[in-house]
């Protein structure tokens, strides 16, 4: 969010009329996301391109996993293994061929083997990039071959199904503002008022202003809305002008 929160710093501003009560904001994405890897490699796949619209789990971006393949198949056959030992000397424990310590004791190499083996797993799947929500992707910052740093940027993707509008209000404004309200906003190709409702008002003022930040939340089904365009909320209603 550090470049949505630039671009609102270097976009936003007020043009707030004392009588009318009108405040220019900007919408942004309801959620707006960078996504990586936990783990340092090489992209491998990329599934997905700039302007595509993917589900929640879908899988996005795939790094080079073969060195996790080849130890999930050796996790195998030592589980495979351990099994075998496992039920032999269970059979053995049970004809008191060997002591309940020692059947014990393979069961034991049985469990950690499910334990590598699950490991193993966790390792391969780290290497693959999936949608956390609903969205659209809108920047692909590696392709394939490129590296990937532990905690890198792979792709950015936004969920505009309901679309934030941020903006800044005098305190006489901010002081009757309560979560949960409705306020009504005009956006320029949009006939009707569109309702948002209030679900932030910052509890102090930005110390260069003297204004307080405001977050409004507008569904948008059919994505009719766009983000980082300006919009006039109109708090006169509340304020009683």
């Amino acid at each position: 969010m550090k470049h949505v929160r630039a671009i609102f710093a270097g976009i936003l501003f007020c043009s707030c009329s004392l009588q009318a009560q009108e405040v220019e904001g900007l919408t942004l994405p309801f959620k707006d996301l960078e996504l990586g890897a936990p783990v340092q490699d090489v992209v491998r796949v990329v599934h997905v391109s700039e302007g595509d619209s993917v589900k929640a789990g879908q899988l996005l971006v795939e790094l080079d996993d073969r060195k996790e393949a080849l130890e999930i198949e050796r996790a195998l056959n030592v589980l495979d293994k351990r099994k075998f030992d496992s039920e032999a000397a269970t059979k053995l424990f049970e004809n008191a061929v060997i002591t309940r310590e020692e059947a014990l004791g393979k069961q034991i190499d049985l469990e950690l083997a499910k334990a590598e083996l699950a490991l193993a797993e966790c390792r391969q799947q780290e290497k693959k990039i999936t949608a956390p929500v609903d969205g659209i992707i809108v920047e692909l910052i590696r392709d394939v071959g490129e590296p990937v740093d532990r905690a890198g940027t792979i792709l950015r993707m936004v969920n505009i199904d309901q679309l934030l509008v941020q903006v800044l209000v005098p305190p006489a404004v901010a002081s009757i503002l309560v979560k949960g309200i409705v306020v009504p906003i005009k956006i320029v190709g949009v006939d009707a008022p569109v309702p948002a409702t209030l679900i932030f008002v910052t509890p102090h003022a930005d110390s260069s202003s003297g204004l307080f930040l405001v977050k409004l939340q507008i569904e948008n089904p059919g994505h009719l809305i766009k983000a980082g365009i300006r919009v006039v909320a109109n708090f006169g209603a509340i304020a009683g002008g």
